[in-house]
């Protein structure tokens, strides 16, 4: 039984692979990954894959809890080339390690075919991967969640109502003005980002949504024009199926 470990900027996700299959994804606060919580959920485990975009000293943690198990851990980082995947950046270690196994998760789910990949968490990150495994760049921008927050943060006489739903519609009220703007440009910039990806491949055969915030945008990117004519799919376990290809 493989543990493959997530460790993103908040929280750290985690899963077993065994014979081919993929249990339930589950979620931990970062702060709670003990010694105490490796020896209760992780100490059966034979082998484990890790990939981390922050928090060296969770991953260290980890890591020499393994070595005293007797455990054999991998930590990722972003290879130049490997799978068929070929990273667009000159810096290719730059490309953060979770983008790159939700570029291999699509291409092993989705072979030759042309995706683009969104990933709706703390930040957004778009990236568009070609049918011959040519990555061809992306962008990074602030969540939802997170322009929401800055704009608390930075912005006086600024509340908003957290359990409000998000909608496209204007707002009559600075909260609903808020949590609606942020989703519409998170939206702006999703048509943006697919004409942009359509100059570069002459069709897209899929819109891969993962993240917190993917049903969120898909009861939304269904409803505007650009976006009709491509193939929308939610794929939560979108980062472990990489991890689970590279194991």
């Amino acid at each position: 039984m493989t543990l493959l470990i997530d460790i993103g900027n908040t929280s750290l996700k985690y899963a077993f692979a065994q014979q081919g299959q993929l249990s339930e994804i589950k979620r931990i606060e970062n702060y709670n990954i003990t010694p105490d919580y490796f020896a209760e959920h992780w100490y059966k485990t034979k082998k484990i894959i890790l990939a981390s975009v922050a928090h060296t000293d969770i991953a260290k943690t980890i890591i020499s809890c393994a070595q005293q198990e007797n455990i054999n851990v991998e930590q990722i980082v972003t290879p130049r080339g490997q799978f068929g995947i070929k990273v667009a950046y000159s810096n290719y270690q730059q490309l953060g390690v979770d983008r790159w196994l939700a570029l291999l998760g699509a291409a092993n789910t989705f072979p030759e075919q042309n995706c683009l990949i969104i990933d709706l968490g703390t930040a957004t990150t778009i990236d568009l991967l070609r049918n011959d495994g040519q990555h061809l760049g992306g962008w990074i921008f602030p969540g939802i969640h997170t322009m929401q927050q800055s704009l608390l943060t930075n912005t006086a006489n600024i509340q908003i109502n957290s359990e409000q739903q998000a909608s496209l519609l204007f707002a009559d009220n600075t909260s609903d003005n808020v949590i609606n703007g942020c989703l519409a440009a998170t939206m702006g910039a999703i048509e943006t980002a697919i004409k942009q990806a359509l100059l570069l491949v002459d069709e897209l055969d899929h819109v891969i949504l993962t993240g917190g915030n993917a049903s969120l945008i898909e009861q939304n990117i269904k409803k505007t024009p650009v976006i009709t004519a491509s193939h929308v799919v939610i794929m939560n376990k979108l980062v472990f199926k990489g991890l689970q290809v590279y194991g």
